[in-house]
């Protein structure tokens, strides 16, 4: 006999897009086309190292329906991520999202060797986290991590969230964000 653990998010995901099939009404659709609307005109490429199966599915789909010109890589843990990073054979990303919390190199490891390589200290990384606990929040900002967001809890948030952050400029995404608005949730 084997056991199966499912991921509570995932579920609550399947249920509330089921739930929008079956009640088309209750959808609220100016929100949804404007979260349909492209971001970004020109082909922007981002970065995503998470090493959850369903948040990397669900991030994918969600940049698909915010833009259709945006190239999405990923990377299941730090270490394939600085691994692909440092392969020169591979298109540098203009965006990374950057979950803390994986094996064998965490979020803040990778952090810190991102920013002291002349190479990839300039790529903007966001984090990307379950966990928005002040002091990860405060060590992240100290090590140069330019936003953090805590993963929204459903579909609808996480394209909410890449709608917001999409939506800045890219000379404001390379800028760290200051102290009061470097935490989105």
């Amino acid at each position: 006999m084997s056991t199966i653990f499912i991921n509570p998010p995932f579920i609550y995901n399947i249920i509330h897009y089921f739930s929008n099939l079956l009640n088309p009404e209750k959808n609220n659709q100016k929100e949804h086309h404007d979260l349909t609307v492209p971001v970004v005109s020109s082909g922007l490429h981002i970065l995503l190292a998470d090493d959850d199966d369903d948040d990397r599915y669900f991030f994918a789909q969600a940049v698909n329906e915010l833009s259709g010109c945006i190239k999405l890589s990923t990377a299941k843990d730090g270490t394939e991520l600085l691994r692909l990073l440092k392969n020169t054979d591979v298109e540098l990303p203009d965006l990374i999202f950057l979950d803390l919390n994986m094996p064998r190199k965490n979020g803040l490891e990778c952090l810190e060797e991102l920013r002291q390589s002349a190479q990839l200290k300039n790529i903007p990384v966001i984090i990307y986290s379950t966990s928005s606990h002040p002091r990860q929040v405060e060590d992240t900002y100290k090590k140069g991590a330019n936003l953090f967001i805590q993963k929204p809890d459903s579909y609808t948030g996480i394209k909410k969230v890449l709608h917001k952050v999409l939506s800045i400029s890219r000379d404001e995404l390379c800028q760290q964000a200051d102290r009061a608005s470097f935490l989105i949730q």
